[in-house]
């Protein structure tokens, strides 16, 4: 990584996040609280928001939620980050679930 100039790296350890990784585990019809929003013109597959979060775990995924990256969005849902469990637990350990709005999901054995 590089300064303004292209030329100049960082003196220092540096870290970059990812957000590319993409999972298909949203179980709609068996979560709660979401709306269609649109259709992926590429795929003709529904894509589906939160409508409003309760108290309770409104989304469900599948049990291949649980494997693969430790951060992802759904390709099926609009606009939602998703954590696993390990990742969620360390960054509620640290006392930052609500500054990262820290949702439950229902994982479900498929």
């Amino acid at each position: 990584v590089f300064k303004a100039d292209l030329q100049t790296p960082y003196p220092r350890e540096f870290y970059l996040l990812n957000l590319g990784a993409r999972k298909d585990t949203l179980l709609a019809e068996r979560s709660t609280n979401v709306a269609k929003f649109a259709v992926d013109h590429k795929t003709g597959r529904q894509v589906w928001e939160v409508y409003e979060w309760s108290e309770g775990k409104d989304l469900a995924l599948s049990s291949g939620a649980n494997s693969g990256p430790e951060l992802w969005v759904e390709e099926t849902l609009y606009n939602k980050l998703f954590f696993s469990d390990a990742l969620a637990q360390a960054i509620i350990e640290l006392g930052m679930k609500d500054i990262f709005r820290l949702q439950e999901c229902r994982v479900l054995e498929t």
